[in-house]
């Protein structure tokens, strides 16, 4: 079991944080989320007014609110108006894992003594071998351990944040994708990763 919930910015690799994971023992089953489509909906005044608390200078944020605020054309030239942060790479990334780590204190909060992880957009909750819930344990009325999917789908709908799909995986069960390959659970309750 990991020792403490733990959000991966820009300081570790990729390579790192799937280490980390597998660091995990006595795990009895895990889910992973893809937060990626987050990037549609997130509310820019606000991620704005979050940036300007940390960045005094008005320049940097007519930048960034000049970046948030983009025409994105697809390749037909047509204007996708739905992405609140454009896809860019590495300054979305930036912004976007800024942006869920609101997501990281609350789930941490509700959740505590489940193990969670992200790098970016990847959420990793691992929960731990005989793990059973109590009723007054289960946040947001009545959820439990095999509605797992609809635990987190109101947790996204009460942050408003988007979750893509969300995979999980049993003890001997077969590998699910993930960001750097596929994630597996062997019988004996270790996360190993296959790297591609």
């Amino acid at each position: 079991m990991l020792k403490e919930n733990i959000s991966f910015g820009f300081k570790t690799s990729l390579l790192e944080y799937y280490d980390y994971v597998a660091t995990s023992r006595n795990i009895d089953r895990v889910y992973i989320s893809d937060l990626f489509s987050t990037l549609s909906i997130i509310n820019r005044p606000k991620l704005l007014f979050k940036l300007s608390k940390m960045i005094k200078d008005d320049k940097i944020l007519d930048l960034l609110s000049n970046f948030l605020y983009l025409d994105i054309i697809d390749e037909d030239g047509v204007y996708d108006g739905a992405m609140s942060i454009p896809p860019s790479g590495y300054l979305s990334e930036v912004l976007l894992n800024f942006y869920l780590i609101h997501l990281d204190n609350i789930f941490t909060k509700c959740f505590p003594e489940w193990n969670y992880t992200r790098y970016v957009n990847e959420v990793i909750v691992s929960l731990p071998t005989n793990y059973r819930w109590k009723s007054e344990d289960i946040p947001f009325g009545g959820y439990d351990y095999n509605h797992f999917e609809d635990c987190m789908d109101k947790l996204f709908l009460n942050l408003k944040m988007k979750c893509g799909n969300i995979f999980s995986i049993d003890q001997g069960g077969p590998a699910v994708p993930c960001s750097g390959g596929k994630l597996l659970l062997s019988l004996e309750g270790q996360i190993l990763q296959i790297y591609e």
